[in-house]
């Protein structure tokens, strides 16, 4: 039975190929049909877009032979992305990447800010698909963002649980820098990307920082010493009235108890990081985080 056109279209992101098209019941009779009475384009051997349209990011990188990668894939995983504008990360063969430049893909779809990554050792030929599976996504932006960046994102698909740390290990055994350097930094447990990377600062800064601590029956994000609470409030903090009355509660009777609270925001630690820090050692100067607040 012949799958519909429009079907394959939406379901392989504006892109078929005749190997796709054969297996889904179409002769190359009808494909030559098809393409004769512009139901569809061929952009390059063997490739094809419906006539005029303009494939999606995931299917550009499919027509230049590779898949959708790096932040691109991470954000399609709906993992944690660095905060700002990214433009397509694209993960291509070897020998593909040396065609794109002057590809008819790059020619009509290929924006300025486009950047193609090709990986070493074995991962070089391995395309998967037109979106790179997250443990292929996480060793491809492990070389292009920062390494914070990198591990919470890693963290962050391991909260979701659509990441086995030691299955990933051993997938990442062989695979190039800096994965494994930044793999020694995982920590599980993590609620957010933007708590993982407070950790990793406070550690920078020398702080006896741990995470995700038991205080009373309730988790705290942070807890530098025996008594000085960090806590991260991120987009979805506090998406409801019954949550926030729940936290402030948590708060209230924590701080009876003597401990120091530091709360911060996404925009608190994405612009203003350096006076966030002042505040935390200024606090550590003052021993909150070795004894109850009287």
């Amino acid at each position: 039975m012949t799958t519909p056109l429009n079907a394959l279209l939406q379901r392989n992101h504006g892109v078929l190929t005749t190997a796709g098209l054969l297996q889904h019941g179409w002769s190359k009779r009808q494909i030559a049909s098809a393409l004769a009475t512009d139901q569809l384009e061929c952009v390059r051997r063997g490739y094809y877009i419906a006539a005029g349209s303009t494939p999606t990011d995931a299917g550009v990188a499919a027509l230049a032979g590779g898949s959708l990668s790096c932040v691109n894939a991470l954000s399609a995983h709906k993992l944690w992305v660095p905060h700002g504008v990214h433009g397509r990360h694209f993960r291509l063969t070897k020998k593909q990447a040396t065609l794109w430049p002057d590809s008819v893909v790059r020619a009509r779809f290929g924006r300025a800010s486009d950047t193609v990554h090709v990986l070493p050792g074995k991962w070089l030929n391995r395309i998967e698909g037109a979106i790179d599976p997250i443990p292929t996504a996480l060793v491809t932006a492990s070389r292009c963002i920062s390494n914070e960046d990198a591990i919470a994102a890693i963290e962050s698909a391991m909260k979701k649980k659509v990441l086995d740390l030691e299955t990933f290990r051993v997938q990442a055994a062989q695979a190039p820098p800096p994965i494994n350097e930044l793999l020694a930094q995982v920590q599980p447990g993590a609620d957010s990307g933007l708590e993982t990377i407070v950790r990793l600062r406070l550690l920078a800064a020398g702080l006896p920082v741990r995470a995700q601590v038991d205080l009373a029956g309730w988790s705290r994000d942070l807890l530098i010493g025996e008594w000085l609470v960090v806590e991260i409030d991120g987009f979805e903090f506090h998406s409801t009235r019954d949550a926030m009355n729940r936290d402030v509660s948590k708060d209230r009777h924590l701080t009876l108890s003597g401990y120091t609270f530091l709360r911060f925001t996404y925009e608190d630690v994405i612009y203003r990081w350096d006076a966030c820090l002042a505040q935390v050692l200024a606090a550590v100067a003052a021993g909150w985080h070795l004894r109850p607040r009287a």
